[in-house]
């Protein structure tokens, strides 16, 4: 299930050669914060790494199938309320058939999770 236009929006991106950062916007009230959890919605760690996805494949610009999750930490809750407009910095390597990505999400020097996957 895609969560890009529904869940979250990018509002900005920029690019750099290997980094690409966004800014995106969640949206409070989407069906998974009602249930994640009632009166305290905290952004799930799966719709998380579902974002990373989408944002590299913005990047690259066809479909990834994730085949590996190399590193996941996540540091701190991601709260809509909190913070309405994280930035997701993504360093993506090519290698082969295979993509590197290494993400970050974050508000200012708050970092949330940190990530670092393979996809094919």
């Amino acid at each position: 299930m895609k969560l890009k236009d529904n869940f979250y929006t990018i509002e900005n991106a920029t690019h750099d050669a290997d980094k690409h950062v966004f800014g995106v916007r969640l949206n409070p009230n989407h069906a998974i914060y009602a249930a994640h959890f009632p009166g305290n919605p905290i952004t799930p760690g799966a719709c998380t790494l579902q974002m990373v996805g989408e944002l590299a494949e913005e990047v690259v610009g066809k479909p990834l199938q994730l085949s590996c999750a190399k590193n996941v930490k996540y540091l701190a809750p991601l709260t809509p309320t909190d913070t309405p407009c994280p930035t997701f910095a993504l360093n993506i390597r090519c290698e082969g058939n295979t993509w590197l990505v290494k993400a970050e999400v974050k508000n200012n020097e708050h970092v949330f999770a940190k990530l670092s996957l393979v996809y094919e």
